[in-house]
């Protein structure tokens, strides 16, 4: 039923029945009572308004002001302005009570995504007012800028001007203590940029002084062992927690009005047809978690992460040998149960937060997902790490390709209770151990609300997929098949692409690998080994390197990519014993726990979203920022609180940064139009489109793009020259063909010079799957360069390239039917006298045969160069028929020909693999076929 409209207190959050009762609150409660003098003894005082640099002696720009009554009270409810009857309802509501939200279209902007299918959505449940606004509030951002403006100050702060910003902002991110103290001391500083902190004390003065985020508290946690000593007294040990509050962190994300435009409030189910039979997943929002629980965060650079803590590690001097692992465990739990105290209660009551769109919502902050590599997701469920910290199938049959049951939290809880009181019975204690329990009796998820652990572990591409299951396994395997020496000679001898590594000295002297250098081997695997090995070897790796592309996807489809997730994993289930009859797999079995967890990643997609949401890579990446660099920054003694310290100003440099940029854009809306004026705005980046006229210029750009002119080292060369130093016979035959069907009567001779270019670049359109940006893709026709004084002689780089071959495309047909795989060779222009009336540059390219069924073990298509009377068939042809670069490997057989190198192997080889996995938006092309992979000619 309707609720009676009700208000917030500011300062507490506590909900009134009315503006009086907030009032007669305020007045009564100390804590609250204080937090408004000091807000008011601010507010009280004449101003003047400072807009971005306004002289005090400019009457233009200097207004005072006395704030009203009505301004004090608006400022008192900033959380909740207006009453409102709409009120969410409590997370146990039956689902069932109202009928189902209907699916309505959603448009697809396609200014954002190159995939133009239509998407169908259908909202949560009315009743469950998932996402409903409580009123409107001040976002973090505005009321830092309210509270300058009342104070009078320009919007930078703590500093004098934009300049000593910047220098501030410089130092405290690049520059050590020491080193910013001597710089600062320096003459040429102090006289010529002069500024206002002349030491490093007054830097950090100023740097602190900035609005900070979540503070840092500190908790000690007393450890009592198993040991005694000489007096008989158990030994202790004091392990000091610093953290902070979760809840303030969920609202700082929250509050953010950078992310006003990528957050959800709600979760949907979005389909990709009418009648809701196919699911489109791809944020959490879109997902079956947040829907059912409704029922009942991807790039460092963003800032959408916030460090909480700093677990400890102690020595645990004070338990025995045996003792000491267990309690390494416990105290791991009894610190996260400290730090995530405070979503026990606002996980079930929910807490008033005001979001980046001004809205104040009701947030109930529940522990969804748990983004860890598998020894630590082990520990977070306390299980022996030989078992599934998700299922309970049994050790040795984790590699059986069984249906693993989820395990019951419930259940488990029971059983640890009963292990802490010794009543666990003999079929109890059979469970206990079946289970591979730890006896952590008071884990930390034991109290939060509607969280499942068990069911909150995500994907990991990075450990379990490419490190795991591809570099420490899969190429261990094929090694022992194929042989170390014969895998890198196959590596060395690959020819290069712009953007892919190239491993020129094969992968076993690689001696530091990272994720990169794992998705890098994995593009040219498959192609490199087939030949070498068996098929049914070749068909196991392509379906776990299908697994890897498709579980990689920042979206999916359930009748397409999640299908074909699954298939694939059924595929190699089905070739995977040839490791162990060949002997490549010892010991022969497949219990491998990163094998295993490949079952759960469907399910965990349909319920969590696209695994690249959840992907370990970004959470080292901030490892190093919060953890090294931080401990680097300290003198390494009590180093915990100096890192706080140093964290919290880089987070306070952040945010400030970002505070600048959003005041940049105008997106500052004063309290009331009656008593502030209208802030001016910061000049716009020079990079941003600023008028009709750079948007039609954007818009009507060409597909791809040339250097503006041709470099002076590659101008005016001969036809002689582009013939020997590119290596073509073709160029002058079919330049002479080219300018023919132009009708040119120009006679062209071998002595005749054109302007190259060195490359053509097209950008790949965003599409769902793959990325929400266009992305670079560089098609190379460079010719070789003979050694110059200090710089060394270089090869001739001339790419493969997917061209137009017939106009594209027939609607139900196969896109690749009218694409076409060419040898691109020069790119260049004609001399205007020649009058031809190109629009575009020329490129001289060598055709291969069309695409054909694909290899049925590879699964990759096989094409050979085109001949025309045994001869290249080589033809001249306009830039805009380029598609996009592609990559071709040799075909191989046992062993690789000698004479095929990374230079010459383009030339000497006869035929070759398509390489479909040598980028994501490739592997869209040519596994599905989808033509919104390429820009639509």
């Amino acid at each position: 039923m309707p609720l009676s409209p009700y208000f917030l207190c500011s300062f507490c959050a506590r909900s009134f029945p009315t503006r009086a009762s907030v009032g007669q609150h305020v007045a009564n409660n100390k804590s609250c009572r204080e937090r408004r003098d000091t807000e008011l003894a601010a507010l009280s005082r004449e101003h003047s308004y400072h807009a971005f640099g306004a002289s005090p002696g400019n009457s233009a720009t200097q207004r005072q002001y006395t704030p009203t009554t009505d301004v004090q009270c608006e400022l008192l409810l900033t959380d909740i302005n207006e009453p409102h009857t709409a009120r969410a309802q409590d997370l146990d509501a039956d689902p069932d009570a109202q009928p189902p939200a209907p699916i309505s279209h959603v448009s697809t902007d396609e200014t954002v995504l190159h995939d133009s299918a239509p998407r169908y959505a259908q909202p949560s449940p009315p009743h469950l007012a998932a996402g409903a606004s409580f009123g409107t509030g001040r976002t973090g951002f505005e009321k830092i800028r309210d509270k300058q403006i009342w104070r009078g100050e320009k919007v930078w702060g703590s500093f004098d001007s934009e300049e000593d910003w910047e220098l501030a902002k410089w130092l405290v991110t690049n520059v050590g203590h020491a080193q910013a103290e001597s710089f600062l001391k320096l003459g040429i500083v102090s006289a010529r940029a002069g500024p206002a902190y002349t030491n490093k004390s007054k830097l950090y003065q100023a740097v602190d002084a900035l609005p900070s985020g979540p503070g840092w508290k500190c908790q000690e946690l007393v450890q009592t062992g198993d040991l005694v000593d000489a007096e008989g007294r158990p030994l202790t040990e004091s392990l000091e927690l610093w953290f902070r509050d979760p809840i303030d962190c969920v609202r700082e994300l929250l509050g953010n009005p950078m992310f006003k435009n990528l957050l959800a409030y709600a979760p949907e189910r979005v389909y990709r047809d009418s009648q809701g039979r196919v699911r489109h997943i791809d944020e959490t929002w879109t997902a079956n978690w947040w829907w059912e629980v409704q029922d009942a965060r991807r790039s460092p650079s963003m800032h959408g992460t916030i460090l909480i803590g700093y677990i400890p590690v102690g020595e645990f001097d004070c338990f025995s040998e045996q003792k000491r692992s267990l309690a390494r465990y416990q105290a791991f739990h009894a610190a996260m149960k400290v730090i995530l105290d405070s979503m026990v209660h606002a996980g079930k009551e929910g807490i008033f937060a005001t979001c980046a769109d001004q809205q104040v919502r009701r947030v109930h902050p529940i522990l969804a997902a748990y983004v860890a590599d598998y020894p630590e997701q082990c520990l977070v469920v306390g299980c022996m790490e030989n078992c599934c910290p998700i299922g309970q199938i049994a050790p040795q049959n984790r590699g059986s390709h069984q249906f693993c049951a989820a395990r019951d939290q419930k259940e488990i809880l029971d059983l640890l209770s009963s292990h802490r009181n010794g009543t666990l019975t003999s079929e109890l204690r059979q469970r206990f151990d079946n289970l591979g329990l730890r006896a952590i009796h008071d884990p930390f998820w034991r109290d939060l609300p509607y969280a499942d652990v068990f069911r909150a572990f995500t994907p990991d591409l990075l450990h379990q997929l490419h490190k795991g299951v591809f570099k420490d396994h899969l190429v261990k395997w094929c090694t022992e098949l194929i042989s170390e020496i014969e895998l890198d000679k196959r590596y060395m001898s690959l020819p290069t692409l712009h953007g892919l590594r190239h491993f020129k000295s094969g992968i076993s002297g690689v001696s530091q690998w990272t994720g990169h250098e794992h998705k890098e081997m994995e593009k040219m695997f498959l192609a490199l080994i087939a030949g070498g090995v068996d098929d049914e070897v070749v068909l196991a790796v392509r379906a776990l390197l299908d697994f890897v592309y498709f579980s990689s996807f920042q979206s999916h489809t359930t009748t397409t990519t999640l299908a074909a997730l699954k298939a694939s994993l059924d595929n190699f289930h089905s070739y995977k014993d040839i490791f162990i009859h060949l002997g490549a797999r010892n010991p022969p079995h497949f219990n491998i726990p990163k094998y295993h967890m490949l079952e759960h990643y469907v399910q965990l997609i349909l319920d969590f979203g696209s695994a690249d949401g959840f992907n370990t890579e970004w959470s080292e990446r901030l490892h190093i920022d919060y953890a090294k660099d931080a401990y680097r920054a300290s003198n390494k003694h009590d180093y915990t609180v100096q890192m706080t310290r140093w964290l919290s100003r880089q987070e306070a440099v952040d945010r400030f940064t970002v505070y600048l940029d959003w005041c940049k854009r105008g997106e500052y809306s004063p309290l009331s139009a009656t008593y502030m004026t209208t802030i001016s705005e910061l000049p716009l980046d020079d990079d941003e489109p600023n008028s009709t006229e750079s948007h039609h210029k954007q818009a009507t750009t060409q597909p791809y793009k040339v250097a503006a002119a041709s470099p002076r080292h590659l101008q005016g060369i001969s036809v002689a020259d582009i013939s020997s130093r590119l290596g073509v016979s073709q160029f002058l035959p079919a330049l002479r063909v080219y300018l023919q069907s132009r009708n040119c009567l120009v006679n062209i001779y071998e002595r005749d010079g054109f302007d190259l270019y060195k490359e053509l670049v097209v950008h790949l359109p965003p599409v769902s799957e793959v990325s929400r940006t266009k992305l670079k893709n560089v098609v190379r026709a460079s010719p070789a360069m003979a050694a110059s004084g200090r710089r060394q002689a270089e090869p001739a780089q001339c790419d493969f390239a997917l061209l137009v071959f017939i106009p594209l495309i027939v609607s139900g047909a196969d896109v690749r039917s009218g694409l076409r795989i060419a040898h691109v060779r020069a790119i260049f222009n004609v001399p205007k006298h020649f009058n031809v009336g190109n629009a575009h540059p020329l490129v001289y390219l060598e055709w291969f045969t069309p695409f054909h069924t694909p290899d049925t073990v590879t699964g990759l298509h096989i094409i050979t160069r085109s001949t025309r009377r045994h001869l290249p068939y080589g033809e001249i042809v306009e830039a805009d028929r380029i598609v996009r670069n592609c990559y071709l490997q040799p075909k191989c057989g046992r062993v690789q020909d000698v004479g095929w190198t990374s230079e010459a192997v383009k030339d000497k080889c006869r035929v070759f693999y398509v390489n479909s996995y040598i980028d994501y938006h490739m592997f869209l092309l040519l596994r599905l076929g989808d033509v919104n992979a390429i820009n639509s000619q």
